[in-house]
């Protein structure tokens, strides 16, 4: 549809997300139908910079495939044309089409009139600029930028055709300069976000809550060029450090607590000198090999065998719990705790029971085994897939003074229970992949969360914080 161009191809990408995939060949062709419109701004402009006799020789080859010209070679460096399996062709199949409805004697017009019919930003109207909250969880942002948004906006189209409203926003100092296209049809009101994508190193060096201000500016794209709506603007935020863990975030508007519990995920990594000491000294009790059970053992007793072998690992370490989770906030809206990263649980050789599930996600996760991370009220537990379709889980907050054969009953107990709660979980948390925040914790006093690690990061792509 795009011809590799990244301009289109984002374009193309928000209206393929805002439409479901299709399905069948008469609904993909019912897709490009819709698309081809939202490029007309574009495809005028391309053509409005070419000279009459480019023009020409554009929209002869959409409509004949003849490409006898001279010019063919320019247009060709340009990218315009390239070469395809049937000789030469237009960069794309919507720009192609776009061609081919226009009369011949458009190559013969000047430049001006090309934009002819293009959307006037009288027919658009902002409302204010307003932060989504006065706190912004930099984790999320790492993790998942789509999922962050920092402000929003509503617009109207009340003009006849789409318009394109692009987005600028910067975060000052911690990200880079960020732009959104969003398309707006005619006589729709929409609302817009205004996203970033934020520097690692920078937010690495955060330990403590900043003020900072989010620059941003609006505009309109136009075959003339893009037309702003007002000055350059700001708005001040509060970024919370990384380490910050959004569980949920109250929205007020449909009275639901949207669950955010999934960002856990993010926290688990494979690598770090201190989690590869742990793994060197379980090696030495348990070959560390995942799911590669030794001839004559079963898989769930030999994954259990390494899971003790970590556990005994990271007892040896002289670890402690020590419930430190709080996070002050001025947005009570937001569910959220501070969690250690693993390397530093294990610096510290001390954690509460999320650092603890998030250290023994890392280092199953090393060993090939797929960690999970039980939520329930006031308490998180580890588990993994013991490789036969069934889960097992631990107890971790007694490390220091409870050994593994204690440590198992102990999860279990809180997983058994709640075994059918946890899997109609993973079933409704399946179904709204394409957009995890709509799916809703219904009680803040009583629920089960399971999180599948791997498959979460993976499903949702996820970027370690």
């Amino acid at each position: 549809l795009c011809g590799g161009s990244p301009h289109f191809l984002k374009r193309a990408r928000t209206l393929f997300v805002d439409n479901g995939r299709p399905n069948a060949p008469a609904a993909r062709s019912q897709f490009e139908l819709y698309a081809g419109p939202h490029f007309e701004g574009d495809f005028r402009l391309l053509l409005g910079r070419c000279s009459p006799e480019e023009r020409a020789v554009l929209i002869g080859v959409a409509t004949t495939g003849i490409a006898d010209n001279v010019r063919v070679a320019k247009l060709e460096r340009e990218g315009y044309l390239v070469k395809g399996s049937t000789g030469v062709q237009l960069f794309s199949m919507l720009f192609t089409r776009f061609a081919t409805q226009l009369p011949q004697s458009v190559a013969t017009k000047d430049t001006a009139k090309m934009v002819k019919g293009a959307p006037s930003a009288s027919s658009v109207t902002l409302g204010k600029v307003e932060l989504v909250s006065e706190t912004f969880v930099s984790a999320l942002g790492l993790a998942r930028p789509e999922d962050a948004e920092i402000f929003a906006f509503d617009v109207t189209n009340s003009g006849k055709t789409p318009v394109n409203i692009r987005v600028a926003c910067t975060v000052v100092e911690y990200s880079q300069a960020t732009v959104r296209v969003y398309t707006v049809e005619p006589g729709k009101t929409k609302t817009l976000y205004g996203y970033s994508l934020f520097k690692p190193r920078a937010l690495s060096e955060l330990d403590n809550p900043v003020h900072t201000n989010v620059n941003y500016r609006i505009s309109m794209e136009t075959p003339k060029g893009p037309k702003f709506f007002g000055e350059p603007d700001q708005l001040k935020i509060r970024l919370l450090p990384p380490s910050s863990f959004l569980m949920a975030v109250f929205d007020p508007v449909s009275n639901q607590l949207k669950n955010y519990t999934w960002l856990i995920a993010a926290w688990v990594r494979r690598r770090g000198n201190k989690l590869q000491e742990i793994l060197n000294s379980a090696g030495k009790a348990c070959e560390l090999r995942g799911y590669e059970a030794p001839e004559g053992e079963e898989v769930p007793m030999y994954t259990r065998r390494q899971v003790r072998a970590l556990y005994n690992a990271v007892k040896e370490k002289g670890m402690q719990f020590q419930n430190s989770a709080k996070v002050n906030l001025n947005d009570q809206a937001q569910y959220m705790q501070l969690v250690r990263f693993p390397e530093d649980s294990l610096s510290q050789q001390s954690a509460n029971c999320l650092d603890m599930a998030v250290l023994f996600a890392s280092l199953l996760s090393s060993c090939q085994i797929s960690p999970l991370v039980l939520f329930v009220p006031g308490h998180a537990l580890v588990g993994w897939k013991d490789g036969k379709g069934g889960c097992e889980f631990i107890q971790t907050t007694g490390i220091s003074t409870m050994s593994f054969e204690e440590a198992r009953p102990i999860g279990m107990q809180y997983f058994s229970p709640r075994k059918t709660v946890c899997e109609d979980w993973l079933k409704r948390w399946a179904e709204s992949i394409e957009d995890p925040k709509q799916l809703v914790i219904e009680d803040a006093k009583e629920f089960s969360i399971l999180i599948d690690v791997d498959e979460v990061a993976r499903k949702l792509r996820l970027t370690p914080v």
